[in-house]
């Protein structure tokens, strides 16, 4: 035999027992294993929780809101009013107050705009709180956030006629600010 012959002869008998040595090709048939986790039922994948930005304090809110504004005009029950925007802002450059205030003849309409303000910043959870500054003013409060409504009623400086018979408009103040925000951000703990 030649050498062609041979090396032929051993890949043909080597060839068959490689094959059957492979699990895949061999002819026996070999017991599926079982996994237990195939039958048990599947947990949905749990959601990742995202965290959650802090609620827009009404501040904040209002400050999206006003910034840029310098008059604005409050509508009740088709009545109107304009009123100046201030806001106050501490050393840091963040704001710390925002003051609506105006003049009006129109003392129905301020009292319904106070009691409407009051109103709605009750259900958003303030605080009625006692303030020594007199019967026209209303603070609420809800953690470090305030709101305070004043309306000042000048009914009495027209009631007598002057010479000129001018008649004093009533005011009013409305103020939403943050006391956490009233410093100017370079405090340090003091200790004694």
């Amino acid at each position: 035999m030649n050498q062609t012959s041979r090396w032929l002869l051993l890949v043909a008998c080597a060839f068959p027992v490689a094959l059957w040595s492979l699990p895949c090709l061999s002819q026996t048939k070999q017991p599926k294993s079982i996994d237990i986790t195939d039958y048990l039922p599947v947990e949905p994948a749990k959601p990742k929780l995202k965290k959650q930005a802090a609620p827009m304090s009404d501040l904040d809110r209002l400050y999206r809101k006003y910034k840029t504004a310098k008059q604005i005009t409050i509508f009740s029950a088709g009545d109107k009013v304009v009123a100046d925007a201030e806001i106050q802002y501490n050393d840091a450059g963040k704001p710390k107050a925002i003051i609506l205030s105006g003049e009006s003849s129109d003392l129905e309409l301020l009292l319904r705009i106070r009691k409407t303000l009051i109103g709605e910043k009750l259900r958003a959870g303030y605080k009625r709180q006692e303030d020594d500054r007199g019967f026209e003013t209303d603070l609420l409060q809800k953690r470090t956030e305030y709101a305070k409504y004043e309306v000042i009623d000048n009914s009495f400086l027209n009631s007598g006629k002057s010479i000129f018979e001018t008649r004093v408009p009533h005011s009013f103040r409305f103020e939403v600010g943050d006391t956490k925000r009233q410093g100017n951000g370079n405090t340090e703990s003091f200790s004694f």
